[in-house]
């Protein structure tokens, strides 16, 4: 992982997914994640990183579709 690797990733258009795990699994790998725009970040530590996320208000809880945004719910009228 290099911020020119990710920068190059986000510029075309794709969906950069970071792995955290091993000497990066804490707050600082994911912060760095957040900063170069993943949208999908990998961690051994989900009880780390659910908090973290939550106090940024980052989590995503909703279903995703295929362009990996929050599916929006119709109102039944």
């Amino acid at each position: 992982y290099t911020k020119h690797a990710a920068k190059t990733i986000t510029s075309h258009g794709l969906h950069l997914f970071c792995n955290v795990m091993g000497l990066s699994d804490n707050s600082r790998g994911f912060q760095d994640s957040i900063n170069s725009g993943a949208l999908f970040i990998q961690t051994d530590n989900l009880d780390k990183l659910v908090p973290y996320l939550e106090e940024r208000g980052l989590l995503q809880t909703e279903v995703l579709g295929s362009d990996y945004l929050p599916i929006k719910k119709h109102k039944d009228t």
